[in-house]
């Protein structure tokens, strides 16, 4: 989005840990809908491979994925790197020496500062606060986007894939920024 925006649009990534963090419970073929929908909508066919059983979880990638950008990982090259091994490369990320592999590759943090950012209670506490931020909004489809500008003007995407629907969003998002500030100025004057 920088390429078209600029300085004007920031992006921010939150977690919402799926089953509060604990094993996911269902056997990969039960995500198979999801998949599928992915699949038909992005063109991607994800690879469940990274499932191993019942008693997988996606709070370790997660807390890693956290506790990079808490070290100064900004951005989501992190983020997209550990979803891209699990979804796409079937890579078990759900286990910490894997998961710190990748995260480390992508970013060039500490191993071990990060396995310790990963552990620290702040690292839980903030995915814990964004996920009761998730469960809080009237969506139950992923992706979610929430668009906001300072006039506050707020548009609630879930369950969209094409990048053509958020980036419609956003454009409006910023011109209706852009008109109001031509027009306080003209007031101004």
């Amino acid at each position: 989005m920088t390429e078209e925006f600029g300085d004007a649009v920031g992006v921010e990534w939150r977690i919402a840990l799926f089953n509060g963090g604990a094993p996911v419970g269902e056997d990969a073929s039960k995500w198979a809908w999801y998949y599928d929908r992915i699949e038909a909508m992005t063109g991607v066919r994800l690879n469940p491979a990274w499932r191993e059983s019942v008693e997988d979880s996606t709070l370790v990638p997660n807390a890693v994925a956290v506790a990079a950008r808490r070290l100064g990982a900004t951005g989501d090259t992190v983020r997209i790197a550990l979803a891209r091994a699990a979804m796409v490369d079937g890579r078990k990320v759900q286990h910490r020496e894997i998961a710190l592999d990748v995260a480390v590759e992508a970013s060039g943090l500490d191993r071990a500062a990060l396995a310790a950012a990963a552990d620290d209670p702040q690292t839980r506490a903030e995915m814990d606060r964004t996920t009761a931020e998730y469960r809080a909004l009237p969506v139950s489809v992923v992706p979610v986007f929430l668009v906001e500008n300072p006039l506050e003007d707020v548009a609630l995407l879930s369950g969209y894939f094409q990048a053509q629907t958020l980036l419609a969003v956003v454009r409006e998002a910023v011109e209706t920024m852009r008109r109001f500030d031509a027009y306080m100025v003209d007031r101004e004057v």
